[in-house]
């Protein structure tokens, strides 16, 4: 039920109502570097890796449950569950986490806090500042 990065050891809980990414890592596992697993409803079902995540950070589930979308080489992808090829929604720094609205817009945060929160279709598309912090106010 946790996603886990090797690189900084972090734990995330990632979950849909129909799916969850769990802690094991393909490096772990023996299988390509950094994937989530997914896992449909019984945690006793043996993981797989979605290919295509490679080195994925921090992701996070459509609505639907169909879709991942995570950060990787300084862009947000999301791909489908059940395989494909990772599609670029935008290019951003290094991402911090991300929602999946029901009305299909995709908020995140990067991992600088001087630039606050960013949305982006998730058919892709130029990503617009959502919030700006304001110095000084603990933003």
């Amino acid at each position: 039920m946790v996603c886990g990065n090797p690189a900084n050891h972090t734990q995330r809980l990632v979950q849909s109502s129909e799916r969850v990414l769990v802690g094991a890592t393909g490096a772990q596992r023996g299988a390509q570097p950094d994937a989530p697993f997914p896992h449909g409803g019984d945690l006793a079902m043996e993981a797989r890796a979605i290919q295509g995540t490679q080195n994925a950070e921090e992701p996070f589930f459509s609505p639907d449950g169909q879709w991942v979308a995570f950060f990787a080489g300084n862009k947000l992808k999301k791909l489908a569950v059940s395989g494909g090829v990772p599609l670029v929604l935008c290019d951003t720094p290094v991402g911090l986490g991300g929602s999946w609205g029901a009305d299909g817009t995709i908020v995140y945060a990067t991992r600088d806090a001087a630039t606050g929160l960013f949305g982006v279709p998730a058919a892709g598309g130029t990503p617009v500042q959502l919030t700006q912090p304001v110095a000084g106010q603990g933003d």
